[in-house]
């Protein structure tokens, strides 16, 4: 009963702070991908990636959209890292990030 509450607890939090959703999407990247789970770790990236962008921390959103690309080569999705990637540079040379 406790543990159900406390899950709940957890995603009445991320529901309302963008930041907090952002840091547990990025946190769960990670973990996928050093558990070997690299496919997995791609739409947490994304997701992190949108809760920064709406939570208007750029930074940390070139942080994990440069992950995103370095996973989607790993992965053999060339083409799609290839384009994240260049978006990225081309996104922080105009923000100055």
């Amino acid at each position: 009963m406790a543990l159900q509450a406390a899950r709940q607890d957890v995603r009445d939090i991320l529901e309302r702070d963008l930041l907090a959703t952002a840091r547990m999407n990025h946190a769960t990247a990670y973990q996928r991908l050093f558990r070997g789970e690299t496919a997995r770790a791609v739409a947490p990236f994304e997701a992190a990636a949108r809760s920064w962008e709406a939570a208007g921390d750029y930074r940390s959103r070139a942080g994990d959209r440069t992950n995103l690309g370095f996973v989607l080569g790993l992965l053999g999705r060339y083409d799609e890292a290839e384009a994240t990637l260049r978006e990225q540079v081309q996104e922080i040379g105009r923000a100055h990030v």
